[in-house]
């Protein structure tokens, strides 16, 4: 078997965290709506999406790293399509990340203004949810459909005791 490649692991980091995001910022937004949470609980959303932010830009990078070897074995419109995906994406998180960063600031001068970016940032954090599962499914049928993991394993071995290419039938 040949070296494992990096990019399965660290695409599980974006996808997860974009998956809990909604969850995690509409309990933050219900709490500070209703005055249970201090308005800087956004931070931890902030940070959040920094974080979705960093592993997605790692995730992009290994599978641009990856792509030339998958390229022997999947269309290369295939891989294209779960690129441009995973573009979108990022470009979705990075309009959450900046409408965390708004309500930020907002809160600070007008708490109401602060309040409705917070929610707005949530429905876009949706999306960017939607586009983490969409991104992952097509990540998903390259390795399972299309065969992609082909380029990092080696033919099965025989059983031991057998030649290759012999069988017990």
């Amino acid at each position: 078997m040949t070296e494992l490649p990096l990019h399965p692991a660290i695409v599980h980091i974006p996808i997860g965290i974009a998956l809990a995001l909604p969850v995690v910022a509409g309990a933050a937004l219900a709490g500070i709506w209703l005055k249970k949470f201090e308005p800087r609980t956004w931070y931890l959303i902030l940070l959040l999406q920094l974080i979705l932010l960093a592993g997605g830009g790692l995730s992009m990078n290994t599978g641009e790293d990856e792509e030339h070897k998958v390229e022997a074995i999947v269309a290369e419109e295939l891989i294209e399509s779960h690129e441009e995906t995973a573009k979108l994406f990022m470009l979705i998180s990075a309009l959450g990340t900046i409408g965390s960063l708004g309500a930020i600031v907002a809160m600070r001068s007008n708490e109401k203004t602060g309040r409705y970016i917070m929610a707005g940032t949530t429905a876009v954090l949706v999306a960017a949810a939607g586009m983490a599962l969409a991104t992952g499914h097509e990540g998903g049928e390259l390795v399972y459909r299309h065969g992609a993991a082909g380029a990092y394993t080696a033919p099965a071995s025989a059983p031991a005791g057998q030649p290759r290419g012999e069988r017990d039938d």
